[in-house]
């Protein structure tokens, strides 16, 4: 028991020093650490349709897009891909997922992938947790915040994972290969 309630102690330790910042190294050699990410996707294709609601019809909207991904981790820099679908009622409440995809700009080769469940009160902007495997075997999870361009712009859907915001609502890591399997299903 005493094994039990000791790890949870260090586990309580370093959940609570994740939002301050701290890069973690764990006993193997895995680390936890914060990253930004930022991407402008131009849309390339639009499908609208709607799905039956209790107070009419709720519209479905499926994006799909690409374009530059800049982070301050090599790993997550490339071309961002998205294939989206949101889904919203006459209200404005609205909920959405993102299968995204990061490619290597020059080679094409995938560097990382995953997806992310967004809720959306209003307009713009969508709040979302981004779950996602990079080619090494780490994992991310980060909160993002996605807005979208005015009906009609040829605006680019702006993303940004991490960011400058309190850490809780505004964080973003990677956690390493070597620990990523026991927080992260397979």
């Amino acid at each position: 028991m005493n094994g039990t309630r000791s790890k949870l102690v260090g586990l309580g330790a370093v959940a609570a020093m994740i939002p301050a910042g701290i890069a973690l190294a764990v006993g193997d050699g895995a680390t936890i650490t914060r990253f930004h990410s930022t991407a402008s996707v131009g849309i390339t294709s639009v499908q609208t349709s709607s799905c039956p609601g209790p107070n009419g019809p709720d519209a479905v909207t499926s994006i799909k897009g690409q374009g530059p991904v800049t982070s301050d981790d090599p790993r997550l820099v490339g071309t961002f891909h998205v294939d989206a679908v949101i889904l919203v009622n006459a209200q404005g409440e609205g909920v959405s997922r993102d299968n995204w995809q990061i490619t290597d700009s020059a080679t094409g080769t995938l560097k990382a992938s995953g997806t992310a469940y967004g809720v959306q009160h209003g307009s713009n902007p969508i709040k979302a947790l981004s779950i996602g495997k990079l080619a090494d075997g780490s994992r991310t999870m980060a909160n993002a915040v996605v807005t979208l361009p005015a009906p009609g712009s040829q605006d680019p859907i702006k993303v940004e994972y991490g960011g400058s915001g309190s850490p809780l609502e505004d964080d973003a890591v990677a956690v390493g290969p070597a620990c990523a399997r026991l927080v992260f299903a397979p």
